[in-house]
């Protein structure tokens, strides 16, 4: 006997599948603390190396969280891949340093 076509329904597995995909996708609460104290060190850092001190906690999170998104773009361009904490950290330093160098370029205009 064949099922009718309105009986059709996804196996017990399948939603298994998309349950954990989803929950893949959500941050834990840990993961963006860890973010934000990663961004914010980058950041320090960067306005450390580029103007000889941070710029505060709200803008050297931001800056290090741009720099972070900016240092990803540009490692993949390249074809570096980092891995773990200490390369997510290189890799937010690298680009918050990039970062500022560009905006203090284009302030001085």
């Amino acid at each position: 006997m064949l099922p009718s076509i309105g009986s059709f329904s996804m196996p017990a597995s399948a939603h298994a599948d998309n349950a954990e995909k989803s929950e893949a996708r959500k941050m834990s609460l840990m993961q963006i603390l860890v973010f934000v104290v990663v961004g914010g060190l980058a950041g320090w850092i960067a306005g450390v190396v580029v103007h000889g001190g941070g710029q505060g906690i709200l803008l050297n999170v931001l800056v290090g969280i741009l720099g972070a998104f900016l240092g990803g773009w540009l490692f993949g361009v390249m074809g570096i891949g980092v891995a773990g904490l200490g390369g997510l950290f290189l890799m937010a330093t690298i680009g918050a340093v990039i970062l500022l160098v560009l905006l203090r370029l284009v302030s001085r205009r």
